[in-house]
């Protein structure tokens, strides 16, 4: 959602006065450093500013494992809970990371993957590393065994060799975390933020909880097979608008269609139904957005007063792409947000 629109929101947004709530925002990144990747980092500078402005805009740090158990036990958080993941273990967090977020006693979730720190990946973190970070009160989680495009079934694989591979890979690389690490919560997040129902099934029945790399906040409603995580990092590395991000509630979603953010072969202009609940979200307001493509037409149900449809005016890239959806409140303070990830098997898989 990088339109002109919401420079808007930004200037609505405000931190509401509640001293409790039931949901959070978690922030994901990769890299934190000056000279690695573009799109899949963020400045010592940027992240600097994230943390003053979060700070400043009143946000509470709660480790992923007390959001969690909150959000799992229908507990109460206090309002405007933020907490940082990163993904694949990157060295910068130990060196840039690190220090900044010691000066204000915040901590970070770090998933990797086990193969990649056994073979000394550069500018990887090792096990040294991970053990330091882990008695710095971070936590060490679950990334897959060797970061694989785990959706991908492989040529001439069944279904249910697929099914066992994709388990043995997952408890494996918790085996080798434990192992080094001792205990560790049965955290997952899926390799790229790629997953579709079936990867999803095998997690829930593993135990885990699934995290995503689609945006939005979490919630009592979130599904715990792919939680949302907001990026923020390359194009969405902005201090302002993560802060209005942060302060986002997650819209009510019951139900959408289809359940399977993979596209069929040759679909390339998904259409989404999505129910939602009854809240003090504005209908009138409500406004959906396409990956690269801006603002598109929300269509609602004649006979189902909380349904509507939408679809992308252009063909979605190849690859990773979303849906997002966001609505103020009724009474025009804070905004809700949900997002609905696709992934387009033809032609190039992205792999950053």
């Amino acid at each position: 959602m990088r339109t002109a629109a919401i420079a808007l929101l930004v200037l609505a947004a405000a931190v509401p006065t509640a001293s409790v709530a039931d949901h959070a925002a978690i922030l994901q990144y990769h890299h934190v450093d000056d000279t690695t990747p573009p799109s899949t980092s963020v400045t010592v500078e940027q992240f600097t500013a994230q943390l003053a402005r979060l700070a400043a805009d009143g946000f509470r740090h709660a480790p992923l494992t007390k959001v969690m158990d909150a959000v799992t036990t229908d507990a109460s958080l206090p309002d405007s809970v933020i907490c940082l993941t990163a993904d694949d273990g990157y060295a910068s967090l130990r060196d840039h990371a690190l220090p900044l977020l010691q000066e204000r006693g915040w901590t970070m979730t770090v998933f990797v993957c086990p193969e990649q720190v056994d073979i000394g990946r550069p500018l990887h973190l090792d096990w040294d590393d991970l053990l330091a970070l882990r008695d710095e009160g971070w936590t060490i989680a679950n990334h897959s065994l060797a970061h694989e495009h785990l959706v991908r079934r492989r040529p001439g694989e069944t279904e249910d060799a697929w099914r066992s591979r994709v388990r043995q890979d997952i408890l494996t690389a918790q085996a080798r975390l434990e192992q080094e690490l001792g205990e560790v919560p049965r955290f997952f997040a899926y390799p790229y933020g790629e997953y579709d129902p079936a990867l999803v099934e095998i997690v829930r029945e593993l135990g885990f909880i699934g995290f995503g790399q689609h945006s939005g906040p979490v919630g009592p409603r979130s599904d715990l097979g792919a939680v949302p995580r907001f990026p923020a990092s390359g194009i969405y590395a902005d201090p302002d608008d993560l802060a209005f991000k942060a302060a986002t509630r997650p819209l009510p979603v019951v139900a959408h269609e289809p359940a399977s953010p993979i596209l069929p072969r040759g679909e390339t202009r998904p259409e989404l139904t999505v129910t939602l609940a009854e809240g003090d979200w504005s209908r009138a307001q409500l406004a959906a957005y396409a990956s690269g493509q801006g603002r598109i037409e929300v269509s609602w149900s004649e006979d189902e007063p909380r349904t509507f449809t939408v679809r992308a005016r252009e063909p979605l890239p190849d690859g990773r792409s979303r849906y997002n959806v966001t609505a103020p409140a009724a009474d025009g303070g804070r905004w809700y947000w949900a997002s609905f990830p696709w992934l387009r098997p033809t032609g190039a898989w992205l792999d950053e």
